[in-house]
């Protein structure tokens, strides 16, 4: 691609996971946002936490292709309402979610 005409447009969406020991057999750090439903497993914790923004951002280009991405971010935005609403934000860990809205739109189109 010419280098005038790549144009990058990002987004950065922020939204709380949880991250703790695997349960069951498997060994490990598992890290989720149940507001989207993404899941992911590390030796530590970075590297679960690394592997679920990645999660994350395929989840959103995903919706984005599919036309859902504005529902799905309605949704999340209510639920982390909730959490405000019960005062849990404050002990909430939270990761930001990069997602270039040009190269998901390429991919969609090629």
């Amino acid at each position: 691609m010419d280098q005038a005409n790549h144009q990058e447009i990002y987004m950065t969406f922020r939204f709380p996971i949880a991250v703790g020991k695997a349960s069951g057999a498997g060994k490990g750090i598992a890290a989720a946002c149940d507001l989207l439903g993404v899941e992911a497993m590390g030796k530590t914790e970075q590297v679960a936490e690394a592997a679920l923004v990645r999660a994350m951002k395929k989840h959103l280009e995903a919706c984005l292709a599919k036309g859902t991405l504005e529902q799905v971010l309605r949704e999340a935005a209510e639920a982390e309402l909730l959490l405000l609403e019960r005062g849990l934000a404050a002990e909430t860990r939270y990761v930001e979610v990069p997602l270039n809205l040009m190269a998901a739109q390429q991919r969609m189109a090629g």
